[in-house]
Formats: C-alpha cells, sequence, structure tokens
C-alpha cells in the first residue's frame, strides 16, 4: 500500500501529524503510569484538537516558512504559546526515558521532530516515513 509520505497516496499531512501524536501521548502517559482515558478525553485529544487550529498551529506556519524560532516568537508578540514550553519538558522527558531504557532512539519521532526543530533550532522536512512504528 501507499506509506505517509508519498506524493501519490493522497494521504492527509494533517491527519498522519495528528494520529501520531495521539500515538505518541498514549505512550507518554503509559510510560507515566497513567489512564488510555487521560489521552481519549478533552485534556488529551480534546486539547490536542484545540492546540493544532489555534495559536501554536500559526507559529509552526511561520516556522514552515523558514522563520526561526525567535524571529516566530517576535511577529507572535503577545500570543501564549505553550506549546513552545510543553516541547521543552518533552526535550527533558525522552532524554530521562532515553537514559533510563525505558524508550528506545526510534520511539516518539513526532516528538523528537518537535524537540529539533523548536528547541535545537533544526530546519528540516517532517519525519513522515518514521510514523506508525
Amino acid at each position: 500500500g501507499a506509506r505517509a509520505g508519498d506524493a501519490s497516496s493522497g494521504f492527509n499531512a494533517e491527519a498522519a501529524v495528528f494520529a501520531q501524536a495521539v500515538a505518541e501521548m498514549d505512550r507518554l502517559i503509559a510510560l507515566a503510569g497513567g489512564s488510555r482515558e487521560a489521552v481519549l478525553g478533552l485534556s488529551g485529544v480534546g486539547d490536542l484538537l484545540v492546540t493544532t487550529h489555534g495559536r501554536n498551529h500559526a507559529l509552526g506556519v511561520l516556522l514552515g516558512e523558514g522563520l526561526s524560532l525567535d524571529a516566530a516568537l517576535d511577529r507572535l508578540e503577545g500570543l501564549s504559546l505553550e506549546g513552545v514550553e510543553v516541547v521543552r519538558e518533552l526535550s527533558r522527558a525522552i532524554q530521562a526515558l532515553e537514559s533510563a531504557g525505558r524508550i528506545g532512539a526510534a520511539e516518539l519521532p513526532l516528538g523528537r521532530y518537535l524537540v529539533d526543530v523548536l528547541v535545537g533550532g533544526v530546519q528540516a522536512p517532517i519525519p513522515f516515513d518514521r510514523f506508525g512504528r
């Protein structure tokens, strides 16, 4: 079958990212001893839906246009962008989980990508080929 990222597959990039985000939230919540209901409820999927169409989306568009994080934040001055701080916390969590041997290097590809972009300043395409594994 067609794989995410194939130009001919007709896949929806936003849907692929959303699905991967839910899967990675589920993995992180399980690692923290939380319940699947937390992921599937308003504080999980509900908040993700609102976040992906709000202020954090505006930041992503600016980053996708090639602006640095600082330049994008300057342009969005006055907006609360909790997603940046969430990704900084995610960076620390991924490092701790990997150091403790609780996750492998290939796990959480979307989270690692967000860390690379927002914490590391890397400009790279979304790694669709690593999703769903």
